[in-house]
């Protein structure tokens, strides 16, 4: 498991396991070769779907109630260790961040 606060080009590139949620900005190409695992994006600006690689992941909006608790789960986690003022943000607005479409889950596409 991994949470980030943003990341450069190619983000979960080849990613074939695993969770990861990332907490801001991305590069292009995002999920190019992805294959397995899960990743959470929160996309604040919604301009995630201009950078997403289509390829092998579709973009989910958040709807079940065990992603919202990893989600949850990462965060705090992620708090504990950092004390990020972003994670504290999002972790005290999660149910608006959700309910206003900028968590993302990116599942694999079968081919």
């Amino acid at each position: 498991e991994c949470v980030v606060e943003g990341c450069g080009d190619h983000a979960l590139e080849y990613m074939t396991g695993g969770t990861v949620l990332i907490l801001g900005k991305t590069g292009r190409n995002v999920a190019a070769g992805m294959s397995g695992g899960v990743a959470y994006i929160y996309d604040a600006d919604n301009t995630l779907y201009t950078r997403l690689n289509t390829e092998l992941v579709k973009m989910e909006y958040i709807i079940d109630k065990a992603d919202k608790e990893k989600i949850v789960s990462l965060l705090e986690n992620h708090i504990k260790y950092t004390d990020s003022a972003k994670a504290k943000y999002i972790l005290k607005n999660i149910e608006n961040e959700i309910i206003s479409r900028q968590l993302f889950r990116l599942n694999t596409v079968k081919c």
